[in-house]
Parts: C-alpha cells; sequence; structure tokens
C-alpha cells in the first residue's frame, strides 16, 4: 500500500488569524479533488463589534453576529484549494 504523504497525494493548507485578518496559504495541493470542494461558511468565535467583512480585497455583506458572540460568515464560495485572505473590521 503507498503511503498519501510520503507520495504527496494530500491537501494541507495553513490557517492564521492575526490582527482581524484570517490568511489562508495552501501547503500541499496534492490532492485533485479539492479543486471541486467549495469553502461556503467560516464562523468565527469569540469575536465581537465586527461590523465589516472583505473577502479577498472586496466587501462580502452575508455575515451576522449571533448571540452567543460568533460571527458566521456565509456564501463565500472560494474553492478549496485557493487562498484567501479575510479581514474583519471592528468598531
Amino acid at each position: 500500500m503507498t503511503d498519501p504523504v510520503e507520495n504527496g497525494v494530500y491537501f494541507l493548507a495553513d490557517y492564521v488569524y492575526s490582527d482581524n485578518t484570517l490568511v489562508s496559504s495552501v501547503v500541499n495541493d496534492g490532492y485533485a479533488e479539492m479543486a471541486s470542494k467549495v469553502l461556503s461558511t467560516i464562523r468565527l468565535m469569540g469575536s465581537s463589534g465586527i461590523n465589516g467583512v472583505e473577502v479577498n480585497g472586496v466587501a462580502h455583506t452575508d455575515f451576522e453576529t449571533l448571540a452567543s458572540g460568533e460571527v458566521a460568515i456565509s456564501n463565500l464560495n472560494i474553492v478549496a484549494n485557493t487562498p484567501f485572505t479575510i479581514k474583519f473590521t471592528t468598531n
């Protein structure tokens, strides 16, 4: 049996959240099916006072802050193996 990791047949992304910005970068894009997967929703826990969202430099208005403090960003439609940047504007 072949090992996917040894052969590079896997997908690995790195996600970093700092200064109200979430950045995704692709570390290894060896799993072809990731190109057919779509990231639709991101949930940011423990945030408050968010009044704006930008996805890759474009304003994104489909977000809401829930009573729990969670921010739900919907309808992103980002292809899973595509790097992205999401900036959050706060009060």
